[in-house]
């Protein structure tokens, strides 16, 4: 089995263009969102799950088109809620129904009730990041270990560096000067779904890296 863990591409936010706490990607954003579908060419993707924030499903929209695959929404891949950021609170949040409408292709993960807010309720720790990615790993990726599963999860910063930690606690990634945005993280699981193989793909966007001053969220 192989996973492959994307943080979604440069945002508005990120450049600092828009306070909007569910916003778009920048005209970079785009292109990197672009960008990954040739790097997965010769890749055959069985699944994509995707945060339900919009950077993140623009992030994976192109990669699914040309798959001919459904994005499957996952709220416990979405960015962290926490008090440093009170846009986030502020946002009016579209409920599951709006997302699965504005973005055609997109459905919610079946353990989640649509009926049921997508958002916390109250401020979040990075443990509950860490609780809660750890709880889509358990429940929807391990059960895939020991098939030819070819998955892609697109995240955060915060969600997706807490899954990686828990796929492979162990993984050395050389340092980058450049921020993650776009950047692929693979790994390869054995039929336990213990991690064997790991590697970090950037080539892709190799001239449209974001750069570091880039805010991390």
């Amino acid at each position: 089995m192989h996973i492959y863990v994307i943080r979604h591409g440069e945002s508005l936010g990120n450049i600092g263009q828009t306070e909007v706490a569910n916003c778009d990607l920048s005209d970079r954003g785009k292109i990197q969102a672009e960008r990954l579908v040739p790097f997965f060419e010769k890749i055959a993707l069985t699944r994509i799950y995707s945060s339900p924030f919009k950077r993140t499903i623009q992030t994976a929209l192109p990669l699914a088109g040309n798959k001919g695959l459904p994005i499957i929404l996952v709220p416990d891949m979405r960015e962290i809620f926490n008090q440093a950021w009170a846009n986030l609170w502020e946002y009016d949040w579209e409920d599951c129904a709006e997302i699965e409408s504005m973005f055609p292709g997109t459905k919610f993960i079946e353990s989640h009730d649509k009926a049921r807010q997508w958002w916390p309720a109250e401020a979040e720790e990075a443990d509950h990041v860490q609780e809660r990615t750890g709880r889509f790993l358990r429940q929807e990726l391990l059960p895939l270990a020991g098939g030819n599963e070819r998955v892609a999860v697109f995240g955060h910063g915060a969600s997706t560096n807490q899954l990686r930690r828990q796929i492979c606690p162990d993984a050395a990634f050389p340092k980058i000067d450049f921020n993650t945005n776009a950047v692929i993280y693979e790994y390869r699981l054995d039929d336990r779904g213990e991690c064997v193989e790991y590697n970090i793909h950037y080539q892709h966007i190799a001239d449209c890296l974001s750069p570091l001053k880039a805010r991390d969220h």
